[in-house]
């Protein structure tokens, strides 16, 4: 049985991987600060702290013990602490040069947003420094034996967390404040454990993948979010201004080719309507 390690298994995304994973392999679920709350038979908690050298030793001690290592950290947002960065792109270069198959979660943050759309093959062109140290985190882990798989805005709860976005509109609406969000800006949104649920169906791929639901504009997005928490909120129709593409990708509207050859498809938001807040267990039956 393959033995997985889950990079970040604390976070939003990884909680959801990891209470996947662990109903069928045994799963060490790495963290910093917080336990991952999946608590099972087949997980077993370890810390691990990209600022702290001994820890960093544990986790490349770990990784030779394992088959697959799924990195759903973002260390790379936000994070411009040179020993942190430092120690993350070690254990990243130890997993290339060790062959340990890798999947590695990154963004479109990677493209610049001034295309109509991008391909598994389209040329990245980061413009915010998140979507640049993405792009030298997928050029180190590499493609040839490993998966990166390339997301969007993601959503919904994943049994134990909700998304950030519910927060944002359930506080607007407490304090009576107006939420502004661009129709010009395009993302492409998908439920947190649809996208958990891909990510373990592609372990014995190799490739980028983009693994994202159709495109939607973000004012559209929240609307719907809102209207499925049954929360009333004024939410804004802005545009963003072309001197703003400078400073965030306008439109990085992902085409996932690859996984429609697979038969793969990604429920949109109004697909899985009924399904993105709490209160329904259908996300993961």
């Amino acid at each position: 049985m393959k033995k997985i390690i889950v990079i970040g298994s604390s976070g939003y995304l990884g909680t959801a991987i990891t209470d996947l994973a662990s109903r069928t392999y045994p799963v060490i679920a790495t963290y910093r600060t917080t336990p991952c709350p999946v608590y099972n038979s087949n997980t077993g908690h370890v810390r691990v702290d990209f600022e702290d050298q001994q820890s960093v030793i544990v986790i490349l001690r770990l990784i030779q013990k394992t088959d697959i290592v799924i990195v759903a950290s973002n260390v790379e947002y936000g994070s411009l602490n040179k020993t942190i960065l430092c120690n993350y792109h070690g254990m990243l270069y130890t997993l290339q040069r060790d062959r340990i198959k890798t999947i590695f979660i990154s963004s479109d943050a990677v493209f610049d947003g001034k295309e109509d759309k991008y391909a598994e093959d389209s040329v990245p062109n980061p413009i915010t420094d998140y979507g640049k140290q993405k792009f030298k985190s997928e050029r180190i882990i590499g493609e040839r034996q490993n998966v990166i798989i390339r997301t969007s805005y993601i959503y919904g709860s994943n049994r134990y967390v909700v998304d950030k976005r519910f927060w944002e509109i359930e506080n607007a609406a407490e304090n009576d404040s107006t939420i502004n969000k661009a129709s010009n800006l395009i993302r492409n949104p998908i439920h947190v454990v649809d996208l958990a649920k891909v990510i373990l169906l592609l372990k014995e791929k190799t490739g980028i993948f983009h693994v994202a639901g159709p495109r939607m504009s973000a004012y559209t997005f929240y609307h719907f979010l809102a209207k499925e928490a049954g929360i009333i909120v004024d939410i804004k129709e802005v545009m963003l201004k072309q001197e703003q593409a400078n400073e965030i990708p306008l439109n990085t509207n992902l085409v996932s080719n690859k996984l429609r050859n697979l038969g793969i498809h990604i429920p949109s938001v109004k697909e899985n309507s009924g399904r993105i807040y709490p209160g329904s267990t259908a996300n993961y039956t």
